[in-house]
Protein backbone atom coordinates (compact mmCIF):
# COMPACT_ATOMS: atom_id res chain seq x y z
CA UNK A 1 0.00 0.00 0.00
CA UNK A 2 0.73 3.83 -0.57
CA UNK A 3 0.05 6.51 1.93
CA UNK A 4 -0.49 10.11 0.46
CA UNK A 5 0.42 12.95 2.46
CA UNK A 6 -1.60 15.19 0.49
CA UNK A 7 0.71 16.13 -1.77
CA UNK A 8 0.86 13.95 -4.28
CA UNK A 9 3.91 11.93 -2.81
CA UNK A 10 3.80 8.71 -1.61
CA UNK A 11 5.29 6.27 1.00
CA UNK A 12 5.33 2.78 0.75
CA UNK A 13 3.50 1.46 3.68
CA UNK A 14 3.72 -2.60 4.40
CA UNK A 15 0.06 -3.98 5.37
CA UNK A 16 1.67 -7.61 5.47
CA UNK A 17 4.64 -10.46 4.48
CA UNK A 18 1.40 -13.20 3.81
CA UNK A 19 -0.14 -14.28 2.48
CA UNK A 20 1.49 -14.41 -0.92
CA UNK A 21 0.91 -14.29 -4.27
CA UNK A 22 -2.02 -11.83 -4.30
CA UNK A 23 -3.35 -10.97 -7.70
CA UNK A 24 -6.97 -9.21 -7.27
CA UNK A 25 -8.47 -6.88 -4.43
CA UNK A 26 -11.99 -5.35 -3.54
CA UNK A 27 -12.72 -3.28 -1.15
CA UNK A 28 -15.79 -3.67 0.37
CA UNK A 29 -17.95 -3.14 3.85
CA UNK A 30 -18.00 -6.78 4.89
CA UNK A 31 -19.25 -5.71 8.49
CA UNK A 32 -21.25 -3.24 8.04
CA UNK A 33 -19.57 -0.82 10.19
CA UNK A 34 -19.12 1.64 7.10
CA UNK A 35 -15.61 1.53 6.64
CA UNK A 36 -14.56 -0.82 3.87
CA UNK A 37 -12.39 -4.07 4.73
CA UNK A 38 -10.28 -5.56 1.74
CA UNK A 39 -10.64 -8.70 0.35
CA UNK A 40 -7.83 -10.25 -1.92
CA UNK A 41 -7.26 -13.90 -3.99
CA UNK A 42 -4.47 -15.57 -4.62
CA UNK A 43 -2.56 -17.64 -6.98
CA UNK A 44 -0.14 -20.56 -5.97
CA UNK A 45 1.75 -21.30 -9.25
CA UNK A 46 4.87 -21.24 -7.74
CA UNK A 47 6.97 -21.38 -4.35
CA UNK A 48 6.99 -20.15 -1.61
CA UNK A 49 4.15 -22.08 -0.39
CA UNK A 50 3.68 -21.02 2.79
CA UNK A 51 0.87 -19.26 4.19
CA UNK A 52 -1.61 -20.37 1.60
CA UNK A 53 -4.79 -18.50 1.38
CA UNK A 54 -7.28 -18.17 -1.67
CA UNK A 55 -9.17 -15.37 -0.18
CA UNK A 56 -8.18 -13.73 2.23
CA UNK A 57 -10.34 -10.87 4.58
CA UNK A 58 -7.85 -7.90 5.81
CA UNK A 59 -10.05 -6.12 9.03
CA UNK A 60 -9.27 -3.11 10.40
CA UNK A 61 -7.80 -3.05 13.70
Amino acid sequence: AFENNGHSQFTPRPLAHAPTHLIVVKAADMDNDGKPELITGSFHAYPPHENLARVTLWKRK
